[in-house]
């Protein structure tokens, strides 16, 4: 028992579609109940491709005789790079996935631009990361327009002499699959132009940076001085508030004092009355009063007063 693959390797386009083929052989006396293919295996349990979600509505098993098979694959991803593996099942035994299957490789196209060695020629490349499998022919498109009579050899696209006519945008492609064209490439004129759009785009951005940064200063600049003036007119202001509290106090002080002085005005307006005393010595047991007074020892006048506050002269 034995399976055989067509080939070890296969190198394809993404987005095309690829046929992986075997051949197997068992005993004639065992009928085969069971085939499959997978690219997944651990610990011995193997996982069908027609079960595995990723492949859903993109796989299909071809028999191409009673002894071979085919797995076809469409729509091919980047993702679908493995190792795929053939499998079958008779009455008797089982055949293990221990041995080697087909290793698949997805690429795409890219254009590549490489100066030739001799002055004047160009040489634009179509590569992919592996050998495209069956040596398909590649085609050049310019513009978008197929290239009837290009000068090319292998996957190579040669502009030799270059001129002004060869300016343009390319894209490659492999015949079978035209649809699935590389991206675009600049050469000539165009490329330079793109080049001087990014290098406007950089100064337009460089400018709006200065800009932005202008107003940032400018701002910060206003805003400086707006504290500044708000510092000023918050210390004149201060200043403006503290005379009426001056006032005030003065007021408060002079007004008791002018109180004061009139109410001293009206207590200090004060005239005593002239007051005079005699003494007059008589016998206690006398009852008749003397014939001539006695001397008078002791006669005392007052003089009459009167006191005014030194403010009322003023």
């Amino acid at each position: 028992m034995n399976v055989t693959y067509t080939k070890r390797s296969i190198c394809a386009l993404k987005g095309s579609t690829v046929d992986i083929t075997c051949t197997y052989r068992h005993p004639s006396w065992h009928n085969v109940t069971e085939v499959s293919w997978f690219n997944k295996w651990e610990t011995g349990v193997t996982t069908d491709l027609i079960q595995d979600p990723e492949y859903a509505g993109r796989v299909k098993y071809q028999p191409t005789t009673d002894k071979g098979s085919t797995l076809r694959i469409t729509d091919l991803r980047e993702s679908d790079s493995a190792e795929y593996k053939f499998g079958f099942t008779t009455t008797a035994v089982k055949w293990g996935y221990s041995f080697p299957g087909t290793t698949l490789i997805v690429t795409d196209l890219q254009v590549k631009e490489t100066p030739g060695t001799e002055e004047g020629k160009v040489t634009l490349t179509c590569i992919t990361t592996c050998t495209l499998t069956d040596n398909p022919t590649y085609i050049w498109y310019k513009n978008g327009q197929l290239l009837t009579n290009p000068n090319t050899q292998d996957n190579f696209l040669i502009l030799d002499p270059v001129s002004s006519e060869d300016t343009g945008s390319y894209s490659c492609a492999v015949e079978g699959y035209e649809n699935l064209r590389s991206p675009v490439t600049f050469f000539g004129e165009p490329k330079s132009l793109k080049n001087a759009v990014v290098g406007i785009i950089v100064v337009i951005l460089i400018l709006i940076l200065c800009l932005f940064g202008f107003v940032w200063f400018r701002k910060k600049a206003s805003k400086s001085t707006s504290d500044t003036r708000d510092r000023r007119d918050t210390v004149e202001n201060g200043q403006r508030d503290s005379n009426p509290v001056y006032d005030n106090i003065s007021g408060m002080t002079m007004a008791p004092i002018a109180a004061q002085r009139a109410i001293t005005d009206e207590q200090d307006d004060i005239t005593y009355a002239s007051i005079q005393h005699r003494n007059q010595e008589v016998p206690l047991d006398s009852t008749v009063p003397p014939s001539h007074p006695q001397k008078q020892d002791e006669d005392f006048q007052y003089a009459t007063v009167k006191f005014n506050s030194p403010s009322a002269a003023q």
